[in-house]
């Protein structure tokens, strides 16, 4: 089998695939690249270690990162409602830097209002643009529950303000990533792309959120929140694919550190410990640490 080996300069630009296969070699891996499966289809990469062996999928999310401006302090402060949810903050070009309210007392009530009851998916306008009395200055959109169940209000911006589009890209590079996989042979999805796509691909592999009136909500909700069920996650579904691992090309510090997801459940087996092992060398190799 033929073993390729990365002569590009050193300090030459690399693309995602290059620093993914650098950190393979330092790693201790082989690898082998295009190898074909049993209907036509070939895998990316072959990855070896010892006796271990992976086929890793790598697609990229070929999108550049939005910049990001810092919210104003009055909108911050709204983030004291007692709610544990997380509202997307999108501001329209021309907005200027908002340091003030744009609305009044009666509309910060209303605004008020719509964060404590406002329903996942709901959609507020505050503001109206100079000279365009129909266009709001701000959108804010209630995209799910936090995670972490904090009764607070987590404001994101950028490409988290409506991940929608990006989610359903990511989603069909995971499903083209999926029927390269290899029979009898873990398989690994390799996404890459920017930092901020992050809760894109949370909504991509477990579903969008969203409310549930078949299930009865927790002690002290009123209403239940589950997931759509076309995650690529969802439901039990593609138990071959038990992990992704998330390669930022984009950000500085923890934003740029890849992320290895893996999914949990009923009918989904454990990873193999030589199998664990080796993703997550490759992974500390990307992130620069070393398990020595």
């Amino acid at each position: 089998m033929a073993i390729a080996h990365d002569s590009r300069p050193t300090g030459a630009p690399r693309s995602a695939e290059d620093r993914l296969l650098a950190a393979v070699q330092s790693a201790g891996c082989l690898w082998a690249r295009e190898i074909p499966g049993p209907i036509g289809r070939t895998s990316d990469f072959l990855v070896m270690r010892d006796r271990t062996r992976m086929a890793m999928h790598v697609k990229l999310l070929d999108v550049p990162p939005v910049a990001l401006r810092p919210l104003p302090r009055w909108l911050l402060a709204l983030g004291s409602v007692p709610r544990p949810i997380m509202v997307g903050i999108e501001r329209t070009p021309g907005a200027g830097g908002l340091a003030s309210p744009p609305i009044g007392p009666a509309e910060q009530g209303e605004l008020l209002r719509f964060l404590r009851s406002g329903s996942i998916g709901d959609v507020h306008g505050i503001g109206r643009l100079a000279g365009e009395p129909r266009v709001p200055v701000l959108l804010i959109r209630i995209l799910g529950h936090r995670a972490d169940r904090t009764r607070a209000v987590q404001f994101v911006q950028g490409a988290s303000a409506d991940p929608a589009m990006d989610a359903a890209r990511l989603r069909r590079l995971l499903d083209r990533a999926f029927v390269q996989f290899m029979p009898r042979m873990t398989n690994l999805i390799v996404l890459c792309g920017p930092h901020d796509r992050s809760l894109a691909l949370d909504f991509a592999l477990l579903g969008r959120p969203m409310e549930r009136w078949d299930r009865f909500p927790r002690r002290g909700e009123r209403v239940a929140v589950g997931r759509s069920d076309d995650g690529f996650w969802a439901d039990g579904s593609r138990p071959e694919s038990r992990t992704v691992l998330w390669v930022p090309t984009s950000g500085r510090g923890a934003d740029r550190r890849p992320v290895l997801l893996e999914r949990t459940g009923a009918g989904v087996g454990r990873l193999p410990a030589d199998q664990r092992l080796l993703i997550e060398d490759v992974r500390d190799q990307l992130s620069g640490r070393s398990r020595g």
